[in-house]
């Protein structure tokens, strides 16, 4: 029955979505409050890139585990800046990768350009140690991009629920089956 495995997949797909989505919160509030013990400093944009880093996964068939090579993307600027009454030079990372190149070039390299003066924090325990943090986009970009794939998975999930709600066939004995106890019942289920 198609109703019942929407809603035996829907509610554990949410239940996924949720948890990734409380996860990442808890993790921006870790993130967010180191990140408010480091220095906030202006350094200057030497250079930008775009980078790769190769990632294997297994992957198992029937004739056993092979590994596949992937790409994945992320986006850094060497930067220089004064930190300690001295010049320093540090790569800050925006903090995530993907495995769309075309996204994180369109997205950071016509946001940030060399020359440009921007916002970087520093740890002052190691000051070749920065990140990104002209904004919240910025600062927060790994917590925003993680926080948008749980909605869209909770967005799935709803869809799933209530499809398998709607074509979930009712009893005669269910109350909301009556007609006009639906609305005042609806809220029960």
């Amino acid at each position: 029955m198609i109703s019942a495995s929407l809603l035996f997949l829907g509610y554990p797909i949410a239940f996924v979505a949720a948890l990734l989505a409380v996860i990442t919160l808890l993790s921006s509030y870790r993130t967010h409050r180191q990140f408010a013990q480091w220095p906030h400093i202006i350094a200057e944009v030497n250079s930008c890139e775009v980078y790769e880093t190769d990632l294997t996964t297994a992957e198992w068939k029937r004739t056993g585990p092979t590994l596949r090579q992937s790409s994945l993307y992320g986006f850094r600027c060497d930067v220089v800046y004064t930190a300690q009454s001295r010049a320093q030079s540090a790569v800050a990372d925006i903090g995530y990768q993907t495995s769309d190149r075309g996204e994180m070039w369109v997205r950071w390299s016509n946001r940030i350009h060399r020359g440009d003066q921007i916002e970087i924090i520093y740890d002052p325990s190691d000051s070749t140690r920065a990140r990104l943090a002209g904004d919240l986009v910025i600062t927060y970009a790994p917590a925003l991009h993680t926080l948008k794939t749980a909605v869209w998975i909770g967005l799935i999930a709803f869809l799933m629920i209530a499809l398998g709600r709607k074509l979930h066939p009712r009893s005669a004995d269910d109350p909301t089956s009556q007609p006009g106890t639906a609305a005042i019942m609806g809220g029960l289920r």
